[in-house]
């Protein structure tokens, strides 16, 4: 990809790894980047795989995200996606500029107005939630027009997977290992769940890729005057199957208002059994388990897996029971 005029990405050479994230850095980066400093600047405390800032730099809000060494999401890419997206006039931020070489990596896009769905007070009522999960849906078909080629996630710089189905054995054999060795699960339960995944692959035929947004979480939903703004965060995108995304809210959600208004949505669109959300929802565990006792790139520790994905335990239970 290439860059003119105001896009153009300057490296410095004094950054580096190790120097902690703070204000003077954001300051930094900025002068950098635009020749003045911001005139006002303020740490997001949202997220854990980034260090959020919202700066004000010439009169116009940004976010900036700053990658830890620990998160090795290729921003370059994480940029093309979301430009991909911008210029399809999909309802997410404007990138402006990034940083993926030398020094701490980052991202820098236009704030959107607004506020996350999880912090709306008071709560959205159902049927505001019922349109706000239509206009959701709608972006997210919307998404599933971008090009992309391969199977899997996109923004690890992993080798794209040649179908579907390859990518889905992969993670649930890696995954296999990984709850073997964290002790979460016996071994009856690990292998109830590994053949309740591979009966499902064995249904699943998925021709062509779509870019599913699997970051889908109300922290990452923008609302305004109770209509959606916009999307954040893109780190997690696949390239595969649309109802991955419901199985991932499934695991954090569990069996909420605001999934069950998603799950009506999507219905309109998908044949989709519950095992087939379940389904996806093993397959995020079995993705995260190899994170078990990491902590966040950004230090933060990881609540237990069966606390904070509500959904898991309930997956887990309904495989359980059959």
């Amino acid at each position: 990809m290439s860059f003119t005029g105001s896009q153009k990405i300057i490296i410095h050479s004094y950054f580096n790894q190790t120097m902690p994230i703070d204000a003077t850095i954001v300051r930094t980066i900025i002068l950098e980047q635009f020749g003045v400093l911001p005139t006002e600047l303020e740490q997001i405390e949202m997220g854990v795989m980034t260090f959020k800032y919202k700066v004000k730099v010439n009169q116009c809000w940004y976010i900036l995200r700053i990658y830890p060494p620990a998160n090795t999401t290729r921003t370059n890419l994480e940029f093309a996606i979301m430009h991909q997206l911008f210029t399809m006039n999909c309802k997410v931020p404007e990138p402006v500029l990034y940083n993926h070489t030398r020094g701490p990596h980052w991202l820098l896009y236009k704030f959107i107005d607004g506020q996350p769905l999880s912090l709306l007070r008071p709560a959205p009522d159902a049927a505001t939630i019922s349109i706000i999960a239509g206009q959701i849906l709608d972006t997210m078909q919307h998404f599933t027009k971008a090009p992309v080629e391969g199977f899997g996630f996109l923004l690890t710089g992993e080798q794209p997977f040649t179908s579907w189905k390859d990518f889905l054995v992969d993670s649930v054999n890696r995954g296999r290992l990984y709850l073997s060795s964290i002790k979460e699960f016996d071994q009856c339960t690990i292998d109830r769940l590994v053949a309740f995944a591979t009966q499902q692959i064995e249904h699943l035929h998925l021709e062509k890729p779509c870019l599913v947004w699997s970051d889908f979480s109300q922290g990452n939903i923008i609302i305004h005057n109770n209509q959606l703004a916009g999307f954040v965060d893109f780190e997690g995108c696949v390239s595969g199957d649309p109802v991955m995304a419901l199985g991932y809210l499934f695991a954090i959600e569990a069996h909420s208002a605001f999934f069950e208004s998603m799950w009506l949505q999507f219905k309109k669109q998908y044949a989709i059994t519950y095992e087939r959300i379940v389904f996806y929802t093993i397959i995020r565990l079995f993705r995260l388990s190899k994170y078990y006792h990491v902590a966040f790139p950004t230090g933060i520790n990881r609540d237990p897996l069966m606390v904070y994905f509500k959904g898991i335990s309930k997956a887990v239970a309904y495989v359980k029971s059959l």
